[in-house]
This record gives structure tokens, sequence and C-alpha cells, in this order.
């Protein structure tokens, strides 16, 4: 466990531990690191409700007093604590530090959030990677560096357990999250599951909206407060998994709304429409939606609407990567089919994502490139 010597009489309860400082969270904890070192008049967290102990009276202003991150990629580690250091500059204010894994940043943190890629990764930091998983990766987690190893382990007193707040925030699959999170609270422990929507812009101008599934307000309340400082809207939609279940929603809605939308201006191309004309009329008329508005994905078009060049006008580089969008897609039919819901144009929308997905580097790049997917096959160009 390694801790950057600034100040040194945090204790547990004044620590919040980040899990996963990659392309989202690394701009998360920057805001959390802001907002802790700000006034407490954070709108945000000044609209928290619930009592709280003495002990968590920092929290609910936004300033704890410790951050420590975690992140199996070295490059990930150096590149977020050398801006977390950037931001202190020589005031301190804030202890930063780097701990080793899951387990650590469960004995030095009372709060914990994560923001990492899958289900089983989740699994992996949590509980332990599933007996049926085959990975081998970097950033698997050995079962004795695992979160409910330090809630289990006896170095733990009870109310430090009991006061062990987890925030979940990857998109996952819901009945996974609600396993993990009934282990943890079985531990006694709370688990909040706290999906995320708004893409890397979100995280980092701290906009992002955040919907929330918990198993009792007592628990959405603590987490209220350190969620506020990543978000400009913080949602309780109901139990555990409720928050998956309103991001998962959100997202086939996306999805099928950009698709649709490159249908159309294909269609406006093709039938000797000017794209820059058409997506104007889309704009002020019934067809507006976000893809249309922000993530316009007809490369040279400049509208009026758009205030940001949006990833189309730089070769579909940066934004929502296509890969995340049909994993978004493929979450949301499995989970449909869990609960035998109707999903004609979903499924349809995960196919074509897959396709495109599968097309030379475009997964790595924003999902409006599905336009020119639909170019392609088309022979419009």
């Amino acid at each position: 466990m390694r801790f950057t010597p600034i100040l040194r009489q945090a204790s547990r309860a004044d620590t919040l531990a980040f899990i996963g400082v990659g392309r989202m969270g690394n701009h998360m904890v920057n805001n959390i690191l802001l907002s802790s070192l700000s006034s407490p008049n954070h709108p945000q967290l000044q609209s928290a409700a619930g009592d709280f102990s003495p002990e968590w009276l920092h929290m609910k202003s936004g300033k704890p007093k410790r951050i420590l991150i975690c992140d199996p990629f070295k490059e990930n580690v150096d590149n977020t604590l050398r801006r977390m250091r950037e931001v202190l500059g020589s005031s301190g204010g804030v202890e930063v530090g780097v701990v080793e894994n899951p387990y650590e940043a469960a004995l030095s943190a009372s709060t914990l959030v994560s923001m990492i890629p899958t289900h089983t990764h989740v699994q992996s930091v949590y509980t332990g990677a599933p007996s049926s998983s085959s990975s081998s990766t970097s950033s698997s987690v050995s079962p004795d560096s695992t979160v409910l190893a330090a809630l289990k382990g006896g170095k733990l007193g009870k109310n430090e357990v009991e006061n062990t707040l987890c925030i979940e925030q990857s998109t996952i699959r819901m009945d996974v999250s609600q396993q993990v999170g009934k282990e943890i609270e079985g531990a006694g422990g709370m688990w909040v599951d706290a999906p995320v929507s708004g893409g890397v812009n979100g995280a980092e101008n701290a906009s992002l909206t955040i919907m929330c599934g918990a198993s009792s307000p007592a628990s959405f309340e603590r987490a209220k407060p350190v969620l506020g400082m990543m978000g400009k809207k913080v949602i309780m939609c109901g139990g555990l998994g409720m928050g998956l279940a309103a991001k998962l929603c959100n997202n086939m809605q996306l999805g099928i709304s950009m698709l649709g939308l490159s249908e159309a201006m294909l269609m406006g191309k093709k039938l000797g429409l000017d794209s820059e004309l058409l997506g104007n009329i889309i704009n002020t008329s019934t067809g507006q939606c976000w893809a249309s508005s922000i993530n316009f994905p007809v490369p040279g078009v400049h509208l009026p609407t758009v205030a940001k060049p949006p990833p189309a006008s730089r070769s579909y580089e940066g934004g929502f990567v296509t890969a995340l969008a049909h994993k978004d897609l493929d979450l949301a039919v499995e989970a449909a089919r869990h609960v035998d819901a109707p999903l004609y144009v979903g499924r349809l929308a995960e196919e074509i994502f897959r396709k495109v997905r599968g097309t030379e580097d475009w997964d790595a790049r924003d999902f409006s490139i599905v336009y020119k997917w639909l170019e392609e096959k088309s022979g419009a160009e």
C-alpha cells in the first residue's frame, strides 16, 4: 500500500477509495478532489437529506480528508495521481495516494467507488471472480484481495464494516450487480448501484446523470453527497439493480435514436437533400433528439444547435465508443429476455451495432460511426 505523504491524520472514516481510473474514472475522482477542496456549499451536497453521524459530516460537506486510487494498469494510476497532485499544488488540504488492490482499499476507506469495464471485473473486485471465469488478464483480482475478503477478514471492527459503503458505477448485468450487492450487504456493508449517463464529457465536467438502486433509503442518502460531487442529477430509481435498469433503458433508446437519425440523414442525402439543411430541420422539428442536437453523425456538417464539434468532425474519435454502445444494447436485450419484454427495434439495433463493432477499428470510435457503416453499405459515398 503506497500513500502520498501530504496529511497524516486521515482516518478510515475520512477516506474515499476510487477503483478504476480509466477514461471515465480519472475525471470522476478528480471532481471528487476538486469538490473536497472547495466550499461545502455545493448545491448537490446541500440537497442531501437524512441523519448522519458526526464522523460523516465531512462527507456530507463533500470533504473526504484522504482519497485513494486503485487500478491494475500503472499508466492509469500514474496519470491520475499526477493530475491530482497538480490540482493540489503546494497547498495540500487532502491526502492522495494509491492502494494495491480492492482488499487494501476496503481496509483503508469507508467509502468505495468503482468504475470498471464488465460484470466479471465487478465480481473480481468485490467478491471474487466466478468459478466459471477463465480470465487471467492483468486486471483480475485474487480471491483474498477482494472487498468482501476485507469485510469478512476480521481486521475491521463491526462498526467499521457496517459503515462501509460500496458505490458501483459500471454498466453491467443487473443480476450480477444484485448478487454482488447482496453478498456485500450480507457481510454487513452497504451497496448502491449508480451507473451514469453523460459520457466522458459529463465525467470531466461533473454533469453526469446518476441513476441509483439501493436496498434502503439510508444507503442512498449516504451515497448521495459523494455522487453529487460527480454529477448534476442524482436520482433514486428503486431497489438493488434499479439504477442499472434505468441506465439500460436509456442507452437502448440512445442506440435506437442514433441508428434512426443516421438512416434518416442517409436517406435524405440519397433523395437529394442537403445534409445541413435536413439536420437543421430535424433539430427544430419533432425528430430532434440528443443524437441530432449534440452528437450529429454526418461528417462536415456544422449545425448552429451543436455547440461543440461532435466526434463525426474528427473521424469519429473520442465520445461514446461503439464497443460500449453495443455492450449496453446487448445488456438491454438480455435484461428484456429475462422479463419477457418485447424488443423488436432494440434487438435490431443491437444486431446492427454488433456488425459496426466488428468493422476495422470501429469498436474504438464513437458510435455515431454507424452513419458511415450505413453509407458504405449503401454505396452512397
